[in-house]
């Protein structure tokens, strides 16, 4: 991949939630038809021309409480709050997952190797049908701008039920963002998908 220029640029996740009673928080905060609607920053992310930024955040800022979350929406937004084009930082996929770490073991706002003890951290999986992999409960990838996550009503998505919750154990969110900086690349799409080859009848084609 041939890349022109290097200057640097922090780019921002906002996440938008719509939940019902939630407790107060630090984030913004909007209420209309019995509904609370919060929007939250992630941390930073600073990515050069040709880079890649694949992190989790553990211990995000989310909403207390026994909720019922109706949609969740996420946007790539620069330090002035502007939403940032793909062709210039494409998402490759955002996740949040929910996981219950055992109380007293050391807070990890962000580590890329977690380094874990096993017994100090349990995931919180969804309800479907994939036992291990796709366990998290909101994601999307590029088509993330303007895809509706809304639930319709009388349903939601229940988080928090402290009966949920292992004695000994407080229940928390992270966040794994995956941006790759696509400025003055000469092949873009090069950047933002794999190239691979399969062979048919003997024959190998690139695909």
């Amino acid at each position: 991949m041939s890349l022109i220029g290097s200057q640097g640029v922090v780019f921002l996740l906002v996440i938008a939630l719509l939940a019902t009673c939630t407790q107060n928080s630090k984030a913004r905060a909007t209420f209309e038809n019995g509904l609370k609607s919060m929007v939250y920053l992630s941390s930073k992310i600073t990515l050069h021309p040709g880079s890649v930024s694949n992190k989790l955040y553990y211990d995000i800022e989310f909403p207390k409480g026994h909720i019922a979350i109706k949609s969740f929406n996420a946007e790539v937004v620069d330090e002035a709050g502007n939403p940032v084009s793909l062709q210039q930082t494409y998402l490759h996929h955002w996740i949040a997952s929910r996981y219950y770490e055992r109380v007293g073991s050391e807070d990890r706002n962000y580590n890329a190797n977690p380094g874990f003890d096993q017994s100090d951290i349990i995931m919180a999986r969804n309800a479907g049908l994939c036992d291990h992999v796709l366990g998290q409960f909101f994601g999307l990838g590029a088509e993330t701008r303007k895809t509706s996550t809304h639930i319709p009503d009388p349903y939601g998505i229940e988080v928090g039920n402290p009966l949920e919750v292992p004695s000994g154990y407080k229940e928390k969110w992270m966040l794994n963002i995956h941006t790759i900086d696509t400025r003055g690349a000469v092949d873009t799409l090069g950047c933002t998908e794999c190239r691979y080859h399969v062979v048919i009848n003997g024959k190998s084609q690139q695909a």
